[in-house]
C-alpha cells in the first residue's frame, strides 16, 4: 500500500502479509490521525482539485515495485509491518513498526 498526499508527503506505507502482519484495520487505527492538514505545506496552490506530483508518485511506485518483486521472489520484505514516509521538504524518510492490536476482529487472533 502506499499513496502520496495532495501536499509533500509520500506514503511508502506497509505490506500486508496475512497471518505475519498487522491488517489494514491496524494500520488505519495506528495511523489515521497522522497527518492533520495543519501540519501541511502545499506544494502548489489550492485549486479545486489538485493530487500528487508526478515525481512523488513515480518514486512511491518504484519503491513500492521492489517490495513486490522481494515478496514474489520470497525476500524477506523491507516493509512487513512497517509504515514510512518521505517528505520532499526535507528528503527525510520516517519509519515506524506498526503493532497488530489484541482486540483487532481480522488478525487479533
Amino acid at each position: 500500500m502506499g499513496t502520496g498526499y495532495a501536499y509533500h508527503v509520500g506514503v511508502l506505507g506497509t505490506s500486508i502479509l496475512p497471518g505475519r502482519t498487522p491488517c489494514w484495520s491496524c494500520v488505519r487505527a495506528e495511523t489515521f490521525a497522522d497527518h492533520g492538514c495543519d501540519g501541511m505545506r502545499t506544494l502548489v496552490g489550492k485549486r479545486e482539485k489538485a493530487g500528487a506530483m508526478g515525481m512523488l508518485s513515480g518514486l512511491v511506485g518504484n519503491i513500492l515495485a521492489w517490495e513486490a518483486i522481494r515478496i514474489l521472489a520470497g525476500l524477506e520484505p523491507a516493509l512487513a509491518g512497517r509504515w514510512c514516509e518521505v517528505d520532499f521538504w526535507s528528503l527525510e524518510i520516517r519509519s515506524r513498526t506498526i503493532p497488530r492490536r489484541p482486540g483487532c476482529s481480522t488478525c487479533g487472533r
